[in-house]
């Protein structure tokens, strides 16, 4: 089964302990009164969201206000496009570098790898250890997918430093960043370092979902991109699927209006249980790095971990889990299992951490 598929069928599985998809806890934000939304921006715009629309989408204006308020940086609403979702950018990227190197970070995230199979291309898998060494032997105009804040599977982020480097490296040998930021506004300790494209928007495509901020049904991301490639971007995405939903982007456009453009303020009930979600992971697993925020964790263990052990939890404690191995090569041994904690209830999570240790501690 393709790995975004099991994720999926994770995410539908009815089980009271599932930490196996990265699914947003919508029922504590508050509710997305969709027809009023509909109206006012109906009302206001004049814009008619049913009919075809230019494949760049009709709210770019509105896209460009909420890059500015949230990067501090100016973005020319030519060069942002509506997508549905992130994994629709990351598929067009993919095809617009059709022919040249494509590269992600191992353990990688399945949308990306996949796609890029799909498209009968062969990522070059990346060491987060060695990011900055092995990004300088990458060709000339390669693309390098990146979640810096975050990311999924790891929960780790890119700090300052790495990220200046890397920034410094593309300029230097014509290298280019598709920036996933779909776990951005999820920051639960610390500061934020900046994004990779407010250091460099020429080199950056940047990829904002509001499926985790806002509900993943809705399908949409803005994306800005780099002058030289929105063009070409532009032609794909026609291609790929005409535009994004009218309707979709009318809700989005008018909850961004209320919101004053603000991406976070209403996350706050989120933000607490997942805190307390990830010292709860703490008592169980000790760390020796701090999280500052995030859906996901790494539990690692002495024994190999593999999808017989994850079945076997479910049927027996009814723990939905995946092990790290669904983002890694298939040669590879596993010894960790990836877990989403954002949308279960603390309770929850402590009695199933308290069973998966129990399981390993025993042998499985």
């Amino acid at each position: 089964m393709n790995s975004l598929s099991f994720l999926n069928q994770l995410a539908e599985t009815a089980t009271p302990y599932n930490l196996g998809a990265g699914v947003p806890p919508i029922l504590l934000y508050p509710p997305l009164e969709i027809s009023k939304l509909l109206d006012k921006f109906q009302a206001e715009s004049g814009q008619n969201v049913l009919s075809y629309h230019r494949s760049s989408g009709f709210i770019t204006k509105t896209a460009h206000a909420t890059l500015e308020k949230r990067e501090a940086r100016i973005v020319n609403p030519n060069h942002i496009l509506l997508t549905n979702g992130v994994q629709e950018a990351i598929s067009i990227s993919l095809a617009l570098f059709r022919g040249k190197t494509v590269a992600c970070l191992e353990p990688f995230y399945p949308g990306f790898y996949d796609a890029a199979l799909s498209l009968g291309l062969l990522p070059r898998l990346l060491s987060p250890k060695e990011l900055l060494e092995e990004a300088a032997r990458l060709p000339e105009e390669s693309l390098i997918y990146l979640c810096p804040d975050f990311d999924n599977p790891s929960g780790e982020s890119l700090d300052t430093v790495t990220r200046e480097a890397l920034i410094a490296l593309c300029r230097k040998n014509n290298l280019y960043v598709f920036e996933d930021t779909t776990y951005r506004e999820f920051l639960l300790r610390g500061s934020q370092p900046m994004s990779l494209f407010s250091l460099a928007p020429e080199r950056v495509i940047f990829a904002l979902s509001f499926s985790k901020i806002l509900a993943p049904g809705l399908r949409t991301a803005f994306v800005a991109v780099p002058q030289l490639l929105v063009s070409e971007f532009t032609r794909i995405k026609a291609n790929f699927s005409l535009n994004n939903s009218g309707i979709t982007q009318a809700i989005v456009a008018a909850w961004l209006e209320e919101q004053g453009y603000n991406l976070s303020k209403h996350l706050q009930k989120a933000k607490e249980r997942l805190l307390k979600n990830h010292e709860m992971v703490d008592s169980f697993f000790p760390s020796t790095t701090a999280v500052q925020g995030g859906f996901f964790r790494l539990l690692n263990f002495s024994k190999e971990i593999g999808f017989d052990d994850c079945s076997r939890l479910l049927k027996n404690e009814k723990i939905a889990l995946c092990p790290l191995s669904l983002f890694q090569r298939e040669q590879l041994p596993c010894h960790s299992l990836r877990i989403a904690i954002a949308s279960v209830e603390t309770t929850d999570l402590a009695f199933a951490l308290e069973k998966i240790k129990a399981w390993v501690s025993g042998g499985g």
